[in-house]
């Protein structure tokens, strides 16, 4: 009985050893290696190719981090947006990336084809505007990012609060336009438009007796008064911040009071 309990023994320590020579094996496999941070990008950016060019808006989603934050846009923006935007056939694309610890910057140049001729485009995974799509590493996967810039427009309509998360502008030679609106879209749901006389803004009160050349709300587009300060014109970081108030009248006479009024705009 002794004998055998020792050969048991035995073979329960070479069962212990086969295994884990085993275990250290399957983590050294050459099947699994190891990717460097460059390469792990490069495949976020191939999955996105792949999930846009099968119109997997849920697969594209799933490469965002949930705390994705660009220009006033969240995770949870992105299934209306992508929704519209997927139909082209990306075949390749080109990355130039700088990697800062955990922060990458990428920029990308997407090659597809249009009805089977090929051409190419600039682009980012982000369906962002900007030349630079921001990426996070979290755990050991990377991760679209976002700029991390808040935009928003907040208001009272006749007391009723209003808050949409987006808020942009665009300049042109001689005037700015802010708009935001609860489509998120540039459907000018809300707008001002202030007319320049000089390059830049500086920051001040303007009303619609200066500098105020339009503001509708809707079908309120007839200006009663209105009161608009720039706080902030900073064209380098390409931000525009201010407070406004107005009251409004559209053609059958009625009004709207806009009140508490404040913005951050991104171009």
């Amino acid at each position: 009985m002794k004998i055998k309990a020792k050969y048991f023994l035995i073979l329960l320590l070479v069962i212990f050893v086969v295994k884990l020579f085993n275990g250290c094996s399957e983590k050294n496999s050459p099947n699994q290696p190891i990717l460097s941070d460059e390469e792990k990008i490069q495949s976020l950016y191939n999955e996105f190719a792949s999930y846009y060019n099968d119109e997997n808006v849920s697969g594209i989603i799933g490469l965002y981090s949930d705390s994705y934050l660009h220009d006033g846009i969240i995770k949870s923006d992105l299934n209306d947006i992508w929704d519209g935007r997927i139909g082209w056939n990306i075949t390749r694309i080109v990355i130039q990336t700088t990697i800062n610890g955990n922060i990458a910057e990428c920029v990308a140049d997407m090659y597809y084809t249009d009805n089977g001729i090929p051409d190419s485009m600039h682009a980012e995974p982000g369906g962002e505007d900007d030349d630079v799509c921001y990426l996070r590493k979290e755990e050991s996967d990377w991760k679209i990012y976002g700029n991390q810039i808040l935009s928003f427009m907040k208001f009272q309509k006749n007391s009723t609060a209003i808050n949409w998360s987006v808020c942009k502008f665009w300049k042109s030679s001689n005037e700015i336009e802010v708009y935001s609106g609860p489509s998120q879209q540039d459907d000018e749901d809300f707008e001002f438009r202030l007319t320049l006389t000089e390059g830049n803004l500086p920051s001040g009160t303007y009303s619609n007796h200066d500098r105020v050349s339009s503001i509708h709300y809707y079908e309120y587009s007839t200006i009663e008064n209105v009161s608009i300060s720039i706080t902030k014109f900073d064209m380098n970081n390409r931000i525009v911040e201010g407070t406004f108030s107005a009251t409004l009248k559209n053609l059958g006479n009625q009004t709207i009071h806009i009140s508490e009024g404040s913005f951050r705009a991104i171009d």
